[in-house]
């Protein structure tokens, strides 16, 4: 028997709703009623875009009355459904679901597309007809066909019902639950809404009939939302495991984001949504990270008060005060100190002396390292300042006494052409030998697998943080992080260790393109002649000349290898060491140098010399630069000297040898590789 708007809706069935306005109500509503137009506007929520509708007092009212009319239908519907149901809630949605995910193994986890704007008016229409009157229906239908103000326009719809008015919520359950209807009869599931979670053993052939019936409401699911897993999965908002639930990480980040931006006249909100929905879904570890940030956020914000619910003292927020004070004076501090680095890093930058034109004679007069061309003094340097002589081009004249003060001092000689050192001057080593019969000792054992190992890993590492450095840029970069998924560990040979570093290489260098305003033809490391390239190489060469000297002064003879082939006259153990501080010495410079626009020409398939001395300088300067090594600042030029030295130990005492992972600012991805 249908339900009969003139049987239902009294003056005394109103009157017990708004006993002050009832007539008015009743008339309205039996003799005609015309709502007014919705006004509709998009809202951001902490994940995604919506509409909302906002319908004037008198509608509401009405919609209410027709609500509570319906009440009786509201009751049929499934147990499976959590949304927009009285004595159900989101919280009760999730601990059914954390119960059924311990009893299953694979999930089926999906979402209707679009949902309430995709609810047919005619099959709605159809739907309501069964079990209520005509002039029922046709009130419900003025409201949820009516018309809608958007951007100033006025807009008409077949499909879709107005979010945010009183009866959407009961016209959205009475549309879909003849699917709930379907899905009760073939698996356990939970709905909330249009998120849902199906737990069945056959999930492909299910998945297949859902979209079939679905396709008769005018529904389809969501494609990207739609995935088989036997793994953790996200469902409101939540990460489900099989024995935990905690909230996703990107909503628990939108929370930190809220509490760090805390305002006065918004502290009772925030602690009350924390109250009331946040502590019911957080894990320990999160707890305690909201707890800390809360306390910084109000010392930070001046505002101490006890937060009884998370056990937060008003002696802890003036502790963090305290701490907040230290932090403040030790940064004025540090600001002050830094304009003393930025003065060494250039007088660094000085103590490099670069040759890159042909017929200069270098010599030495009264302690001043000199520079002469057909005779005539172009330039003279202070042999105290003096740190290294890079000589990048041939016709290049350079004295006896020059080279026995260098040695004697420490300042290398490099020479380099075609972007490839070729040569070098430092001083001898008698250690060598000794050495040299240690590093053969262990080849072939498990020793050179783990220093091999040690140096793929080292450069990986680099590489995935580098990537996650400019993922805060480029989020596009968070794909092509995922696919850096292979364990080293599982390694058993040099052999698969070279595959492993070649694959990892090209999804490395394939992100790093994206990230380019212009395209570049892979990575080329001899023979280069686009300007990415070119300059990467003549990057890596000056890297390269530092990491070969510091080798040199750790003892170690660089012609014996762990990673790289054996080759004759190839100083090997270089591009071992190498590998570690590529990303973080080179790449990031030269990534940025293209960034920022900067000139950089390539000339009949060469650098030109302005080029090279750009590069140089910006390399320069990074080596210079501090960074974090072994909780300590250390400049990344001694590090190198450090890990040769840390090598030289490995190789001598049969320790572990530890790569060098370079830190960057705002990482807090966990890497493993």
């Amino acid at each position: 028997m249908k339900l009969k708007l003139k049987e239902v809706i009294t003056k005394e069935f109103i009157k017990s709703i708004y006993p002050l306005e009832y007539e008015e109500l009743y008339e309205d509503i039996i003799k005609g009623y015309t709502p007014s137009f919705v006004k509709t506007f998009d809202i951001k929520t902490d994940t995604k875009t919506r509409s909302v509708s906002v319908e004037n007092e008198k509608d509401k009212k009405i919609e209410k009355i027709l609500y509570t009319a319906l009440k009786p239908f509201s009751s049929c519907v499934s147990d499976n459904n959590y949304a927009f149901i009285e004595n159900r809630s989101i919280f009760d949605a999730i601990y059914k679901t954390s119960l059924l995910t311990k009893k299953y193994n694979v999930y089926l986890k999906t979402d209707i597309k679009n949902f309430f704007n995709s609810i047919d008016h005619r099959i709605l229409t159809k739907m309501l007809l069964k079990y209520l009157d005509e002039d029922f229906v046709k009130v419900l239908m003025l409201f949820f066909k009516n018309r809608f103000i958007k951007n100033n326009e006025y807009n008409f719809h077949d499909t879709g019902i107005h979010q945010g008015s009183v009866i959407s919520p009961f016209l959205s359950n009475f549309y879909i639950t003849p699917f709930d209807r379907f899905l009760e009869k073939r698996c356990e599931y939970v709905r909330f809404a249009d998120d849902i979670i199906i737990f069945t053993q056959n999930p492909d052939k299910l998945l297949k009939d859902i979209k079939r019936f679905l396709n008769v409401l005018k529904l389809e699911l969501n494609s990207e939302k739609t995935y088989i897993t036997s793994k953790s999965f996200v469902f409101l908002n939540i990460r489900f495991k099989k024995d935990s639930f905690s909230l996703e990480n990107e909503k628990f980040n939108f929370l930190l984001s809220k509490v760090a931006h805390i305002k006065k006249n918004d502290v009772e909100n925030v602690l009350n949504s924390i109250k009331a929905y946040y502590l019911k879904v957080l894990n320990k570890k999160q707890l305690n990270i909201l707890k800390e940030s809360l306390i910084k956020s109000f010392a930070k914000n001046d505002m101490v008060m006890e937060i009884d619910f998370l056990n937060i003292s008003k002696k802890d927020i003036l502790k963090q005060k305290e701490i907040i004070k230290l932090q403040k004076l030790e940064k004025e501090v540090d600001k002050i100190l830094n304009k003393q680095l930025n003065i060494f890093s250039k007088e660094e930058l000085n103590s490099v002396i670069f040759i890159h034109s042909s017929g200069i004679r270098l010599g030495i007069s009264k302690n001043s390292v000199t520079l002469k061309k057909k005779g005539k003094l172009i330039k003279k340097f202070p042999l105290n300042s003096v740190k290294k002589i890079i000589i990048a081009a041939k016709g290049i004249s350079i004295s006896s006494n020059l080279i026995y003060h260098a040695t004697n001092r420490g300042i290398s000689i490099d020479f380099i052409f075609n972007n490839t050192p070729y040569a070098e001057i430092v001083t001898l080593n008698p250690k060598t030998h000794h050495m040299l019969i240690k590093q053969i000792s262990i080849l072939n054992t498990s020793k050179h697998l783990q220093l091999a190992k040690a140096f793929v890993s080292g450069k990986v590492k680099n590489q995935i943080n580098y990537l996650k450095y400019l993922s805060k840029y480029h989020k596009f970069l968070k794909e092509d992080i995922k696919k850096f998924s292979k364990n080293i560990k599982n390694v058993k040979s040099i052999e698969e260790l070279r595959g492993y570093e070649g694959e990892v290489a090209n999804i490395y260098w394939s992100a790093i393109a994206k990230v380019l305003d212009f395209e570049i033809p892979g990575r080329v490391t001899k023979g280069a002649t686009d300007v990415f390239n070119s300059t990467l190489n003549y990057a890596y060469a000056i890297l390269y000349s530092r990491v070969q000297n510091a080798l040199i002064k750790a003892g170690l003879n660089i012609y014996v290898s762990y990673l790289h082939s054996f080759q004759d006259n190839k100083p090997t153990l270089v591009y071992d060491l190498i590998e570690e501080f590529r990303a973080f010495a080179v790449d990031r410079v030269v990534v940025s140098m293209f960034n920022r626009n900067e000139k950089i020409e390539v000339i009949a398939g060469e650098l030109t010399k302005s080029s090279k001395k750009l590069v140089l300088d910006n390399i320069i300067e990074k080596l210079a630069s501090f960074t974090t090594y072994k909780k300590e600042k250390v400049k990344i030029e001694n590090i190198i000297l450090k890990q040769a030295y840390l090598l030289r130990k490995a190789i001598e005492e049969n320790v572990k040898y530890k790569p060098f992972i370079g830190r960057y600012w705002c990482i807090l991805w966990l890497v493993t590789i």
